[in-house]
C-alpha cells in the first residue's frame, strides 16, 4: 500500500476502536479513575441495611458461633483477616446486641455484626476479596470521625474514607446508614481494612459484584485502543 492508503487504513482502524470502546463503556484513555461513594440500602427486618444492588452477592455472618470464631473469618468470595476470636463468655470481633462503651447493634439489627475497634478487638480487620469487585457494600453503624474504611487495588489505594469527610449523606452521629462504593474506569477493589482506634466500627451485610472474566470483545477493544496509541507514538 501506498503511504497515503496506509495513512487512512490507520485512521478507519481507530474510529473503529474509539467507537467500539464507547460502545463497551470503556474510557477513550484506557486508563482507570477510581470509587464512587454512595449511601443508601434496603431495610430488612432483624438484619439491618442491606444493599439496594440488583446481582449483588450478601454476606451477613449469620453463620458465625461468636463464642468459638477464630481469627481468620472466609465465606463465599471473601476472606477477613485481623478478626479478635471470641474467648469464654467474651465476644471477639463478631458480637450481637449492645455492650455500654463497647458497641452498638446496627438498627434493626438482631443478628450477628461485625465491630472493629475498642478493648478486645482492636483491629484493623482486612477483607480480602478472591475475585477482585467492582462493587462493595456495608451498613455503616453511627458512624465516627475515628471511623475509617480504606479500599485497595493490588498494592494501590483507592482512597481512605471517614465519615463527615468524604462520605456523603453518612455524617458522624447519623443513624445506620449503608455505604456502597462503586469503581470507575478499569479500577477494581481487591482488598479493604477497616479501622477505629476506639470503639467502635460497627457494620454488617458486606455485600460486592465480582468482575467477571475479560470477554474476547472486551479484550479486542483494549487491543484496538493498544493499537491506536502505538499508532499515535509513531506519528509523534
Amino acid at each position: 500500500m501506498t503511504p497515503a492508503t496506509v495513512h487512512r487504513h490507520n485512521l478507519r482502524t481507530l474510529k473503529t476502536s474509539s467507537l467500539l470502546i464507547q460502545l463497551l463503556g470503556l474510557p477513550l484513555a484506557c486508563v482507570s479513575a477510581g470509587v464512587v461513594f454512595s449511601n443508601a440500602g434496603t431495610a430488612v427486618t432483624n438484619q439491618g441495611q442491606q444493599t439496594s444492588v440488583a446481582g449483588a452477592t450478601t454476606v451477613d455472618f449469620n453463620d458465625v458461633v461468636i463464642l468459638s470464631q477464630g481469627t481468620t473469618y472466609v465465606s463465599s468470595n471473601i476472606t477477613m483477616t485481623g478478626v479478635t476470636a471470641g474467648s469464654g463468655s467474651t465476644a471477639g470481633t463478631f458480637v450481637q446486641g449492645s455492650v455500654g462503651g463497647q458497641y452498638t447493634t446496627p438498627g434493626g439489627d438482631t443478628s450477628v455484626y461485625v465491630a472493629v475497634g475498642g478493648t478486645g478487638r482492636p483491629g484493623p480487620v482486612t477483607v480480602t476479596f478472591g475475585t477482585a469487585v467492582s462493587y462493595f457494600g456495608f451498613s455503616w453503624t453511627t458512624p465516627d470521625t475515628y471511623n475509617s474504611v480504606q479500599l485497595f487495588n493490588g498494592s494501590t489505594s483507592l482512597g481512605t474514607f471517614v465519615p463527615g469527610t468524604n462520605t456523603p449523606g453518612l455524617t458522624t452521629g447519623s443513624a445506620t446508614g449503608y455505604a456502597n462504593f462503586n469503581t470507575t474506569g478499569s479500577d477494581v477493589i481487591t482488598s479493604a481494612v477497616f479501622s477505629s482506634p476506639n470503639a467502635a466500627f460497627e457494620t454488617d451485610n458486606f455485600a460486592y459484584t465480582a468482575v467477571p472474566e475479560p470477554s474476547t470483545i472486551g479484550l479486542a477493544a483494549l487491543a484496538l485502543c493498544g493499537g491506536g496509541v502505538l499508532y499515535r507514538r509513531k506519528r509523534a
